[in-house]
């Protein structure tokens, strides 16, 4: 009977071509060399030999690499290290920079500064210009109206303030005041004599109130306002002026007629 070539004879038969090698031994009584496997690492090699001279095998191996890049923040934030050493090829922190203007806001701050300067050095000159007019009238203008060295409460001076052209104008105006005045003083003298011979109280109580509210009333309503519209020239004076005045005739005429009721 033929020999079967798959038969197993043991350690003292053939050997079995699709055994594996025994661990360390090759087919050919060597080293088994694997030509697929990969080459270890150095690290490992040192691992596995127990370490190189002079050191341990935690020593000699290499730093891991940082996965990140120049983006790698680190442990703690920000482009530093795990303890704030900074690490190479790392971006460096945002600092923002003001942005200086451009050259059309520059221009229009420029001009908004040159009419702000503008407008002072003309209040400049208008103070300067009053200033100098204070000087050479004396200073301040002292009070003269209506009677000097007895009872002043206003300077007044058509001769001095008025032009001429509109001195005739405010010396009319003037003139009515003047007889407004009169005319309530002498009506409250009468209401005051009617009140004692016919016991009119009634009509002097009025009469009171037309003396004491029609004679400040008239000075600042109408004829301050015709006095300072002529000096400055001013239109909205004269109109103010206009209206007032007609009614201030209103009510002279309604005392002149003297409606008992």
């Amino acid at each position: 009977m033929s020999d079967n070539p798959f038969e197993d004879k043991g350690s003292s038969g053939g050997a079995n071509p699709f055994a594996e090698p025994a661990a360390g031994k090759g087919g050919g009584g060597g080293e088994f060399h694997n030509p697929f496997e990969q080459p270890a690492p150095a690290a490992q090699v040192a691992v596995a030999s127990g370490g190189v001279s002079g050191g341990s095998a935690y020593e000699t191996a290499p730093a891991p690499a940082s996965t990140f890049g120049a983006y790698d923040t680190g442990a703690y934030g920000g482009s530093a290290g795990a303890y704030g050493a900074d690490q190479p090829g790392a971006p460096k922190a945002f600092n923002p920079t003001p942005v200086p203007p451009s050259n059309g806001e520059a221009t229009v701050r420029v001009r908004e500064l040159d009419d702000r300067e503008r407008v002072l050095d003309d209040r400049e000159r208008e103070l300067a210009r009053r200033e100098a007019e204070l000087v050479a009238n004396g200073g301040l203008k002292k009070k003269n109206y209506p009677f000097p060295g007895c009872f002043v409460f206003v300077y007044h001076s058509i001769q001095d303030d008025i032009p001429e052209d509109k001195k005739p104008a405010v010396k009319m105006a003037h003139y009515a005041f003047v007889i407004t005045v009169t005319a309530l003083c002498w009506n409250f003298l009468a209401a005051t004599a009617a009140m004692f011979m016919f016991q009119s109280v009634m009509g002097w109580l009025m009469a009171a109130i037309y003396l004491g509210a029609g004679v400040p009333l008239a000075w600042i309503l109408w004829y301050r306002r015709i006095y300072s519209a002529c000096k400055h020239d001013s239109a909205l004076g004269f109109l103010w002026f206009f209206i007032v005045f007609l009614v201030h005739i209103g009510f002279c005429i309604y005392a002149f007629t003297g409606m008992s009721s």
